[in-house]
């Protein structure tokens, strides 16, 4: 994924949050970019996948917060993906 990112600065985390069936991740947002988030149960190369069931809020231009509202494994990893236009 990193040959895809390059130009883009990185993605700044201001806050995350995990209950018992929803994972949400807070970031500074960069104007002109689009954010998915990403999901593995192993932080293997192969293992990640783009989650489509994402609920995504912003704050004005400041943040934008992805939420993860079908947590489906009790560990998980997660990232975020910036997308230039």
């Amino acid at each position: 994924m990193t040959e895809l990112q390059d130009g883009i600065a990185p993605t700044i985390i201001t806050h995350l949050a995990k209950n018992d069936f929803q994972f949400s991740i807070t970031i500074q947002r960069t104007t002109n970019l689009s954010y998915s988030l990403w999901r593995a149960v192993e932080l293997d190369g192969l293992a990640w996948s783009p989650l489509t069931n994402v609920v995504m809020t912003t704050n004005g231009a400041a943040t934008v917060t992805l939420t993860d509202t079908n947590m489906i494994f009790s560990k998980s990893f997660y990232r975020v993906v910036p997308n230039a236009p």
